[in-house]
């Protein structure tokens, strides 16, 4: 390596080997307009994964709770209590948002129940689709019918990566009396009615 100087204070310097990024440099990235093309990549892979980390958003819990203690006779102490907490933006590893809905796979259950043997959704229909994906199942020239039931029938799945996609709810009834005996014994008797649900959230 040797020193051209252009200036007094500035030069630039010229390797005599390519070194180990060869004679064409550091390759750049491949934009949106690489060779071969990244989108057409994604389309014959059919299920890519996203990361929106253009939008994050985090995760955080409420919590609450509210309570109630009373002496009764007898020794006996009770102790009534109400606790919540709601999960927002709860973070979870590649969620699916690409799901037939609900709706489509009630349909097809009460329709495989009744005797339908290839439900609507798994019949093979002409695709709207085809010629637009290298992707044989999602650019041939048949297509499952479910397929453009999807959000995104484009592809088979999308995936985002560690995206804060749900939400949680719990609430719960808790109880306990105690009765303490005067020779340093203890009883102890508890209940708790609690329910926790987790619902999607964008």
């Amino acid at each position: 390596m040797h020193l051209n100087s252009r200036h007094r204070f500035f030069g630039s310097f010229v390797c005599a080997q390519a070194g180990p990024f060869t004679s064409g440099g550091i390759s750049l990235p491949p934009g949106r307009n690489a060779v071969p093309s990244l989108s057409a990549f994604v389309a014959a892979n059919g299920s890519p994964n996203l990361t929106p980390f253009t939008t994050p958003k985090d995760g955080y819990v409420q919590q609450w709770n509210f309570n109630i203690q009373r002496e009764l006779p007898g020794g006996f102490f009770a102790d009534v209590a109400y606790a919540g907490s709601h999960g927002v933006h709860l973070p979870q590893f590649q969620p699916n948002v690409n799901q037939i809905p609900d709706s489509f796979i009630n349909t097809a259950a009460a329709q495989f129940a009744g005797g339908q043997l290839v439900p609507d959704i798994a019949a093979q229909i002409p695709n709207p689709m085809s010629g637009t994906s290298p992707n044989a199942t999602i650019g041939g020239p048949t297509i499952v019918a479910g397929q453009l039931n999807r959000p995104y029938p484009q592809y088979n799945g999308l995936n985002l990566n560690g995206f804060g996609c749900c939400g949680s709810t719990y609430n719960s009834l808790q109880a306990t009396v105690t009765k303490r005996f005067q020779g340093g014994g203890t009883l102890l008797v508890a209940y708790t009615n609690a329910n926790c649900s987790a619902i999607p959230t964008r």
